[in-house]
């Protein structure tokens, strides 16, 4: 299945170009070309972020862990939508093999809400402590 890693690798690039950014970056207005210039692929992170808007980092952030939990919700209900009209028809094993994905998906939905909320609450004061910002880069290197 490449969706899945498609997907994984879409969530990783996005969550990658926030914490790249907000090493590099002040918290000043940008363009989303000057952020993805900071990030390994910005050509891929071109194409994501509306090149009309301005924004800092915060809000381009807050930005790509949205359309990042929209996607994993998709990609979770595809699934399952796809369980529910073919469990008859595959073999265990494949079933099996969706269910361990379907899980998959849902913990990345889980930890992706929890990031966004977690953006969201420092939205305010506009700062995060150094050990919250570390706690959640290393969730997201161990889990990519």
């Amino acid at each position: 299945m490449t969706f899945p890693k498609l997907l994984l690798i879409t969530l990783f690039l996005s969550l990658q170009t926030l914490f790249i950014a907000s090493q590099i970056l002040t918290s000043s207005s940008n363009s989303s070309s000057s952020i993805c210039k900071t990030t390994p692929d910005p050509k891929f992170c071109k194409s994501v972020f509306p090149q009309t808007s301005q924004g800092d980092v915060r809000d381009y952030g807050r930005f790509s862990l949205r359309k990042s939990l929209t996607q994993s919700r998709k990609f979770t209900r595809t699934i399952d939508k796809y369980l529910k009209r073919n469990k008859g028809l595959l073999s265990h094993s494949a079933v099996g093999a969706l269910q361990d994905c379907r899980d998959l998906a849902s913990l990345t939905t889980d930890y992706l809400t929890t990031s966004f909320e977690t953006v969201n609450v420092t939205a305010s004061s506009k700062t995060l402590s150094f050990s919250r910002a570390d706690d959640i880069q290393t969730l997201i290197i161990k889990f990519y």
